[in-house]
């Protein structure tokens, strides 16, 4: 079924090629996992994240990985050079900084996951505080894989923001890869 097109080579070059409308998409958005085979070209266009409308849920640039440690949804996550994993970011020290992504599903040590970079993340749990001026969030100290509304607090401590607060269940995450150690 569908439409058909008609080959036709004229003097070595094709000026017509047959084409069954079953053999594409009609729209990119047809296609939940496309394969680009090449570099993606902006062309002084623009990528729009979509905040999303439910819980667990994200929209932005993501990176494959492996896990050097049980990761979860929303653990700040930093890149361990040496053995090139994946680790939870912990604010009380420096060599688990900076956090360069965070965790969008439970992944297994060992095994690869999906890691958000930049984008949106919707979690009902989080419960931001919103009326405040104070709206970034930061890898938490005292405990590896958190984050918090509030910053590191102790000597020693690494000091990143690493997202902005939208709403109360709504983060933009957008590490800032600059740490300050207080």
């Amino acid at each position: 079924g569908g439409a058909t097109g008609i080959l036709k080579i004229v003097a070595g070059k094709v000026i017509q090629a047959a084409v069954q409308a079953t053999d594409y998409i009609a729209a990119l958005v047809d296609d939940t996992t496309p394969d680009l085979g090449g570099d993606l070209q902006v062309h002084q266009r623009r990528i729009i994240f979509e905040r999303p409308s439910a819980d667990d849920s994200y929209s932005g640039l993501s990176v494959t990985g492996t896990a050097g440690e049980a990761l979860a949804w929303g653990n700040p996550i930093f890149f361990n050079s040496y053995d090139g994993r994946y680790w939870k970011a912990d604010a009380d020290t420096a060599s688990t900084m900076p956090a360069i992504a965070i965790g969008l599903a439970s992944v297994v040590a060992g095994n690869a996951g999906t890691f958000l970079t930049e984008g949106y993340m919707m979690d009902t749990t989080w419960n931001w505080t919103t009326a405040t001026s104070v709206r970034s969030v930061y890898a938490a100290d005292g405990a590896s894989g958190v984050i918090s509304q509030n910053a590191p607090q102790d000597t020693g401590d690494q000091i990143q923001p690493i997202g902005w607060i939208i709403d109360a269940d709504t983060l933009y995450f957008k590490p800032d890869l600059t740490v300050v150690e207080r």
